[in-house]
């Protein structure tokens, strides 16, 4: 079974970067939530979830993404959700209305500075 979907995990003391590639659809939505979820530990402020390098998102990715939103936030931390400017991706999101919600930003420095300038 050829895998549709990188990621990769960087850390610091407060913030989890997720930087995920490829394809997000029906066949590993499941698998990535559940290594994002893995990769946030308790004591993490949030997370940010770098979409720029995904090529394709169904809506089982947009599933994935409001579910880890609704964790992080029961847990009383954060997603941030890099996607380009007029992206394929971005555009999905704004269809769908979810850019407030996944607290949508259009660079890395950007996200990171969303951690740094609200509570």
């Amino acid at each position: 079974m050829k895998q549709i979907a990188e990621l990769s995990v960087d850390q610091d003391d407060r913030v989890v970067i997720v930087r995920l590639r490829g394809e997000i659809d029906l066949s590993n939505a499941e698998a990535l939530r559940l290594q994002i979820e893995e990769a946030v530990p308790n004591h993490a402020i949030g997370l940010i979830a770098e979409l720029s390098l995904v090529r394709y998102l169904d809506s089982s990715g947009i599933r994935l993404l409001f579910e880890l939103a609704r964790r992080l936030e029961r847990r009383q931390q954060r997603l941030v959700t890099v996607v380009e400017e007029d992206s394929p991706v971005g555009e999905i999101l704004e269809m769908v209305k979810a850019n407030e919600r996944l607290n949508v930003r259009h660079s890395l420095p950007e996200a990171e500075t969303a951690f740094t300038s609200s509570p």
